[in-house]
């Protein structure tokens, strides 16, 4: 690969579609035999700092949250964070960039104020590098993309066509971003009728449509050069969809049936990949849900020729969050038992689980982590998410690193 230069803002976009691929995958799913281990501790090696948390903003009497995080270089990442306070009669707002030792808040002028209801209601981020910073805005009339570059902000337009709201009610984009003047932009889900199966592409500054001949529900990338997307065949939402992949190299998209796993009967069920570490080291989630029950949650892994079932962590409640270690394993975010709710980061070594709470800061009584992610280049881990603040009432926005 090399290039580095990308950025996602993460796995997205499987809220409200269901239904299970209804034949064999063209890939072999293989089931492995995995020894699973939990411990109070990650085994990791001896000097690599654990999970701690090396940020906050907003205020304490507000209710801030981490609406995005994507991690382009060893020292080069970037989050935004917004939040209401009194009713939000009052709103905070702030895009952080992190160096490699430290987070600090991008300035964020007067102008671009009208702009932050627009930037909440899409929630997506995307970058390149330090100098190449992507805000995406949707106001339900016009779109736009709000770029840093280094020094100063700057608004463009949008085509109007380049993100539309799903039958959800909800905006869904995820960018991947490759430069100042390339990216693509992929919005997920059915909407109610025939539902466009393109996406958009920038090349050199001008927005093609490109047409997937399918509906993507999720997309996530390790670079521009290695994007997997999670489909549906059709322009209209089946009530049993198929699930397929889809998988830009730089040149063409190819698809493959996905995996599945046994399903009991009346059970709902979709698939989706969750993590990259490259075109040989994928991770998918396959999910059911029975009735109204908590969904069951399976693990999967593509090494480039086949599918391996892979345990999940175990005493998990609820996977949220997945990330490449940086060394061919996978971190996960999710909740512990339920009648013992908190919050644990789960590390799979590709033999071991082992699990460790997320740590909370002083005056802090619990922390939930929104989005994780791998620095590309190291294993490094960055996450986002947010810390609750009883005393005062209010819930701040947070950033925890490991390694490093």
């Amino acid at each position: 690969m090399g290039n580095r230069s990308w950025g996602v803002r993460g796995v997205r976009g499987v809220r409200g579609v269901r239904g299970a691929a209804g034949r064999r995958a063209v890939c072999t799913l293989g089931v492995a035999a995995v020894l699973v281990a939990a411990g109070s501790g990650l085994g990791e090696a001896a000097g690599s700092p654990g999970w701690r948390v090396t940020f906050t903003t907003g205020p304490a009497t507000d209710f801030t949250h981490d609406e995005g995080l994507v991690a382009v270089g060893p020292g080069d990442a970037w989050a935004d964070f917004a939040g209401c306070q009194s009713h939000c009669s009052n709103e905070f707002f702030a895009v952080s960039h992190w160096n490699g030792r430290a987070w600090r808040n991008l300035p964020w002028p007067a102008a671009l104020h009208p702009y932050q209801q627009a930037i909440d209601v899409v929630g997506a981020i995307g970058a390149s590098s330090a100098s190449d910073l992507w805000v995406l805005k949707d106001n339900g009339r016009e779109a736009g993309v709000i770029r840093w570059n280094g020094r100063s902000w700057s608004v463009s337009a949008l085509p109007a066509w380049s993100m539309r709201i799903n039958g959800s009610g909800d905006f869904d984009v995820v960018p991947v971003v490759s430069g100042p003047s390339t990216a693509w932009l992929f919005s997920l889900g059915y909407i109610v009728g025939r539902t466009p199966t393109i996406a958009a592409r920038e090349v050199n500054g001008k927005w093609e449509k490109v047409n997937l001949h399918a509906v993507p529900v999720s997309a996530i990338a390790s670079g521009p050069d290695d994007i997997w997307l999670t489909a549906t065949k059709g322009d209209r939402q089946p009530a049993h969809p198929k699930w397929m992949l889809m998988h830009w190299d730089g040149h063409r998209w190819q698809s493959q049936v996905a995996p599945t796993v046994p399903e009991p009967r009346h059970a709902f069920g979709f698939t989706s990949v969750v993590a990259v570490a490259g075109p040989d080291s994928v991770w998918a989630e396959a999910s059911y849900v029975v009735g109204a029950r908590t969904p069951v949650q399976h693990l999967l892994h593509w090494n480039g020729t086949k599918w391996s079932r892979v345990s999940s962590p175990p005493g998990v409640s609820f996977m949220n969050n997945f990330a490449p270690d940086g060394r061919g394993g996978l971190w996960v975010a999710g909740s512990g038992p339920a009648k013992a709710y908190r919050w644990y980061f789960y590390h799979y070594n590709g033999r071991h689980w082992f699990k460790v709470a997320v740590p909370w800061q002083a005056k802090a009584t619990s922390g939930q982590i929104s989005f994780l992610a791998n620095v590309p280049g190291a294993t490094t881990m960055l996450a986002g998410g947010d810390l609750n603040l009883p005393k005062s009432g209010g819930v701040i926005g947070a950033a925890w690193q490991y390694g490093q």
